[in-house]
């Protein structure tokens, strides 16, 4: 175990050390559960971009003159 984590780090399961060596078996795990997270996280930022999308079009089909879509109490353009 690495000094700088301390004597508790020992028996801390979430402690920041990594072993001298990985065996394969480890690394395959380690590999599997990072491409598994990634998966996730892309799924979820797909998710919020569509949710998004989805907001934005349907705030827009709610105003058919352009000129309403300025911000309250802004100057419109004028035409």
């Amino acid at each position: 175990m690495a000094p700088h984590l301390g004597i508790m780090a020992e028996y801390d399961p979430q402690a920041v050390g990594r072993p001298e060596r990985l065996t394969r078996e480890q690394s395959d795990a380690l590999a599997r559960r990072r491409r598994a997270r990634n998966r996730a996280m892309f799924l979820v930022l797909l998710g919020l971009v569509g949710l998004f999308y989805v907001l934005t079009m349907s705030r827009l089909s709610e105003v058919g003159d352009p000129q309403q879509w300025s911000r309250p109490g802004a100057i419109a353009p004028s035409r």
